[in-house]
């Protein structure tokens, strides 16, 4: 996925073209929206949804809900630990 990602990126057109800008724009918008680790998983669930397998795409959302709803809590169980 990584690897689109930077295909997407390098590839240059010879003429702006504003449909294939807003294209990339939408390819990136999980990266910049959820960071590195989630943005991965959210391009996942969309190309899961797209190629017709919605079981998977819905798994990889609750996992994805799960890391977004896990890291501040972990964060903060980790804190009261190291000051209790």
């Amino acid at each position: 996925m990584l690897q689109r990602l930077r295909s997407i990126v390098s590839r240059r057109s010879p003429a702006f073209n504003g449909r294939r800008l807003s294209l990339g724009a939408l390819r990136i918008a999980p990266w910049i929206v959820f960071g590195p680790i989630t943005g991965v998983m959210s391009e996942a669930a969309i190309a899961a949804f797209r190629k017709r397998r919605p079981l998977l795409g819905w798994l990889v959302v609750l996992a994805n809900v799960a890391i977004l709803a896990g890291m501040p809590l972990l964060t903060a169980a980790l804190l009261a630990r190291q000051a209790g």
